[in-house]
């Protein structure tokens, strides 16, 4: 098993925060958004490689981040590498979807692997849809719980049958499906990798996962893993108002702290 990071983002909403650094290097109350996640796949022992997908706009500085966690990785057994996309200004991007294609194409689709985005800082485990992902054999994808009408109106809402099976997923919806958002965090199958190439081929959306997660269900089976019923569970830094708000809770608590049990729910 596997894990690809998408990090190849401009940050543009983030600036000046990112005119220097790329956003999931932004430090939250003392290390980079992205070290939070890396925590937390590192751990697993089914995990034998991280790769990062990045842009070319600041590569020495990810190279740098890459040397600090080397030791870590090696104590682990984990191989962190980076694959730049040779892109270097935001109007060449070539999409989330996109820059997990082009990693894919440089390691293959054969294992099953996480697919994360590098902006979000999850308070909640993630090692419970992981391990439903290996004894299910099928994708998985998390499933977090807002009644915010106007978080509904902006991200990526699950649209779910009774048994948990994802029917479709709607991009900033005019009216929800569902109470579950998307915070682009997937298990994907070899079987569900395998049609990101045929997916940009027929002209798929290159720049949202949520996009591709709809078509992907229309034809693989994925079921959403439904975390708690409450708030908090993940920040989403894409803007300076989100990125203070992060920085001011995990000042105040650990990455875990102040949140009820973080378990999966059945279904």
């Amino acid at each position: 098993m596997r894990a690809i990071i998408l990090a190849a983002g401009f940050g543009t909403r983030l600036r000046p925060l990112t005119d220097e650094t790329p956003k999931p290097l932004l430090e939250v109350a003392g290390r980079p958004i992205v070290d939070y996640l890396i925590d937390q796949v590192i751990s697993w022992p089914e995990v034998a490689s991280i790769h990062v997908a990045i842009n070319d706009r600041h590569p020495a500085t990810f190279a740098a981040w890459q040397s600090e966690w080397k030791t870590e990785m090696e104590e682990h057994g984990v191989d962190l590498q980076l694959h730049n996309n040779g892109v270097r200004s935001s109007g060449e991007r070539i999409g989330a979807v996109g820059d997990l294609h082009a990693v894919l194409e440089r390691i293959g689709t054969e294992q099953p692997t996480l697919v994360a985005a590098g902006d979000s800082l999850f308070r909640v485990a993630l090692r419970p849809m992981a391990e439903r992902f290996m004894n299910a054999e099928r994708s998985q994808a998390l499933a977090l719980f807002s009644q915010d009408a106007d978080e509904l109106a902006h991200t990526s809402v699950f649209d779910l049958d009774d048994a948990g099976r994802v029917q479709g997923l709607v991009h900033a919806p005019d009216d929800p499906p569902s109470v579950w958002t998307s915070p682009a965090c997937y298990l994907l199958t070899s079987q569900a990798l395998g049609y990101v190439a045929s997916y940009l081929e027929q002209g798929g959306d290159a720049d949202t996962l949520g996009r591709f997660i709809d078509a992907l269900a229309q034809r693989h089976p994925v079921e959403a893993f439904t975390m708690p019923r409450q708030t908090g569970l993940r920040f989403h830094i894409n803007t300076p108002a989100q990125y203070l708000a992060a920085s001011k809770t995990l000042a105040q608590n650990d990455v875990m702290g102040a949140l009820d049990d973080s378990s999966g729910e059945e279904g």
